[in-house]
């Protein structure tokens, strides 16, 4: 930055710095859905380097609506006793990543769900897409 102030000084150019908010500027995030120890849903980023979940109830990067989702998504998933958050040992579970993006000028959050498999109109007849259905639907109640 030092570098291209001096540049622009150089040809008698204005270069402006404009920082940022330091909390809440990061709109567009990628969480991963695991079971923690105790075995309950749960919603964040892996540690570096690792595949440990840690739950990141308040992060201070993240906007407050994508927040406020992971908090209300959580609870959602956790009141569905057949839904499984994904296990990579196993390939099995059925919700393997949310993505969430705000939209600045409402904090309205486009939530993205992840699903481990493949759903078509013969498995959902026999049950397989339930648990995506009952998700969706506290969804859409949720966010009336």
């Amino acid at each position: 930055v030092h570098q291209a102030k001096k540049y622009f000084e150089s040809l008698n150019q204005v270069f402006d710095i404009h920082v940022g908010p330091l909390h809440g500027w990061r709109t567009v995030a990628k969480l991963a859905v695991r079971c923690n120890e105790e075995g309950h849903l749960v919603i964040g980023l892996f540690a570096p380097n690792s595949h440990r979940l840690i739950c990141i109830p308040k992060s201070t990067v993240h906007h407050p609506s994508i927040n406020e989702t992971v908090q209300v998504l959580q609870t959602l998933c956790r009141s569905l006793p057949n839904l499984r958050p994904y296990n990579e040992e196993t390939g099995e579970g059925h919700l393997r990543h949310v993505v969430m993006s705000v939209e600045r000028s409402t904090g309205k959050v486009q939530l993205t769900l992840v699903w481990n498999g493949k759903l078509s109109h013969s498995n959902c007849q026999q049950g397989e897409g339930d648990v995506l259905v009952s998700l969706t639907t506290l969804l859409i109640k949720n966010s009336e």
